[in-house]
């Protein structure tokens, strides 16, 4: 029947795809497009608008160094939202300044301060602590190359 003519191959699909450039054309969304949308990377959902001002904050904060003292206590509030950011909320998560562990409260007990913080609920010393938290964070690149956050084995 196929040498007779009765019966014919499909289409090359494959073929019309690559012609159309289906595939070789990147896609692009307006970050209206996506607004309140979300996704999943490492098995968590991340919200779209919080990658998006995570993504100025940290340019603020860590590319042009202009960020206010908010903007700072915000990018560190919004980093556990995202993948592998939980384990800066461990409570044996430390700082690492330029190599070594730094004598200063841990990543956990400064998120539980910036929540208070941004819910106009401070305990006893924490403008103090955020304040000292800001001043480490500004001192990357002038009297500290590096500040890594997390657990180290």
């Amino acid at each position: 029947l196929k040498i007779s003519g009765a019966i014919t191959p499909g289409p090359n699909l494959i073929f019309y795809a690559k012609e159309s450039g289906l595939g070789t054309k990147p896609l692009s969304l307006s970050k209206e497009e996506v607004k309140g949308a979300s996704f999943e990377a490492e098995g968590k959902k991340i919200e779209i608008d919080i990658a998006y001002r995570l993504s100025e904050l940290t340019r603020k904060v860590l590319g042009d160094r202009n960020a206010t003292d908010e903007e700072i206590l915000e990018l560190f509030y919004y980093l556990p939202h995202m993948p592998s950011g939980e384990s800066l909320l461990h409570p044996y998560a430390v700082f690492i300044v330029d190599g070594q562990a730094y004598d200063f409260p841990g990543p956990l007990t400064i998120h539980k301060a910036i929540v208070r913080h941004r819910n106009h609920v401070p305990a006893e010393g924490d403008e103090d602590l955020l304040k000292r938290f800001i001043s480490l964070i500004r001192s990357i690149g002038t009297k500290h190359a590096h500040i890594k956050m997390g657990l180290f084995g």
